[in-house]
């Protein structure tokens, strides 16, 4: 991940805007050394007026497209379209001939230093027609259950090479396993291939990028890539359908009565998925299955908590039955596997995952009885604590969402004494891994790791915490090392 940002940030793209933001600077600078010389005033004062409209206008453009990115290559494009038309309107101001020079300027980074696209990845694979050809033969071959999702895009066009940022980054996420492939054409050079696939490479068409889902060597489906007119947020991607078709797509396939390719009613069911095995018909077979303390009515929100058995102990059961619950749900599943190691100790065993025919997610972990403490009154439960937390950050996993609900210890700590510093510590679980961020960057884990010490009140629980150079080296062992200071 470093080494595509130094790459990115390093490019001639990024290099040369920085060069033509620069040179206005020039401009500024000698319209500041004609008013020192001449003694007159006018234009540089009206520049300076100019300036300071223009930077309260890519302010408010730097609020609106930080809340609407699509990523953070998206909003550097942005940022810098913005910042070099205010500065070219300052030019015209100044002088016409100035502007001229300025515009020439731009126009020749343009051709010279165009966009980069994103950085090369074996998840994705370039594709020209005849290889695109090739794989969808191979995928017509009994027992090849792998999908295609191709991405059609044109390499003059800024909405295509922004998304091609995001579209590596699913293909990361979701290109796991074998059973969803990604690649991606350049339809500029093979305009027949657009029109085959029914994407129109006219600039006010706004169909690029497409992306196109093949199975069994056909396209069973065309998603439209972002509109760059709608807001490019996190939750837009989903609100959009793109990454939960594309969950949808690895999970819920099956094939139509005519041999042609259908989408189930439900989305996102995990019948074909190892971690989510159909186990039930419906939801009333689940809840007899599982012994949930429930009525017979289904769950009426994204993502519901149930208390159930599995094999004779108790659990909690988390069922989820809308399409963002489930993405939840696998994405918790995710972390619980990623944490593997752990389960039993730091955080809850996780029991049994599946599904129902008609495509609810179930996830069931061991149920932690207990109380839930008074953080300020059990001072000597924070070693633990704090311990939980630093296993599940040593594993490059972020929770997210630490707080008292999430914190649970049994029953038998409420009754013991106030321990030392040293272990072994009283146990502590963390549960709802549902916000986590797995592979999360360090700088991520440490100011998770500020907030909670922050939270609990540090100064009445210096003696309890461990000593700064035992969690600076068990951080090392970890994830590296965290850089926290000695004073």
């Amino acid at each position: 991940m470093f080494e595509e940002t130094l790459t990115y940030v390093t490019d001639g793209y990024m290099l040369s805007n920085a060069a033509i933001l620069g040179a206005f600077g020039l401009v500024h600078w000698q319209q500041a050394g004609k008013a020192a010389r001449g003694g007159w005033t006018g234009v540089y004062d009206q520049l300076l007026s100019w300036e300071k409209q223009a930077a309260l206008m890519l302010a408010i453009i730097l609020c609106v497209k930080t809340f609407r990115r699509q990523s953070a290559v998206a909003l550097t494009a942005d940022l810098f379209f913005y910042a070099k038309a205010a500065a070219a309107a300052l030019c015209c101001c100044v002088d016409y001939r100035v502007f001229v020079l300025y515009s020439m300027l731009i126009a020749l980074s343009l051709l010279l230093f165009p966009h980069p696209p994103a950085v090369l990845d074996h998840k994705v694979t370039l594709l020209t027609p005849a290889a695109l050809k090739d794989r969808l033969k191979e995928q017509q071959k009994d027992g090849n259950p792998s999908g295609w999702l191709v991405m059609l895009y044109a390499s003059w066009s800024p909405a295509s090479l922004t998304f091609d940022h995001t579209f590596l980054n699913l293909a990361r996420t979701y290109g796991k396993g074998g059973r969803l492939c990604f690649g991606k054409l350049d339809v500029s050079r093979w305009p027949h291939t657009a029109e085959e696939y029914g994407a129109s490479l006219a600039l006010g068409a706004q169909e690029l990028p497409a992306v196109v889902l093949f199975e069994k060597g056909k396209a069973a489906e065309k998603l439209k890539g972002p509109d760059s007119s709608k807001a490019h947020s996190e939750k837009s991607r989903h609100d959009s359908g793109l990454e939960s078709k594309i969950l949808q797509c690895r999970t819920s396939r099956q094939t139509g009565p005519s041999g042609s390719v259908g989408v189930t009613r439900k989305e996102h069911s995990a019948a074909s998925n190892p971690s989510f095995p159909v186990v039930a018909k419906d939801w009333a077979a689940l809840a007899l299955l599982l012994e949930l303390d429930c009525s017979d009515d289904r769950p009426d929100t994204g993502l519901d908590t149930y208390i159930g058995r599995v094999n004779g102990r108790k659990a909690a059961v988390k069922v989820a039955d809308a399409a963002q619950g489930k993405l939840a749900l696998v994405h918790e599943t995710g972390v619980y596997d990623h944490l593997k190691d752990l389960q039993g100790r730091y955080i809850p065993r996780v029991l049994q995952s599946g599904s129902t025919s008609d495509g609810m997610l179930f996830l069931a972990t061991q149920y932690v009885q207990g109380t839930f403490q008074d953080w300020s009154e059990k001072a000597h439960l924070m070693p633990a604590m704090l311990e939980a937390i630093l296993q599940v950050h040593c594993r490059g996993v972020a929770h997210g969402d630490i707080k008292a609900l999430n914190t649970l210890f049994p029953d038998d700590v409420s009754s013991m004494r106030q321990r030392s510093a040293e272990p072994p510590w009283a146990p502590a679980m963390l549960v709802d891994f549902g916000s986590a961020r797995m592979k999360a960057p360090l700088g991520i884990l440490w100011r998770e790791w500020d907030d909670i010490v922050d939270y609990l009140a540090s100064d009445k629980l210096d003696e309890f915490l461990p000593s700064k150079s035992e969690l600076k080296e068990k951080h090392r062992h970890g994830v590296q090392c965290l850089p926290i200071d000695d004073d």
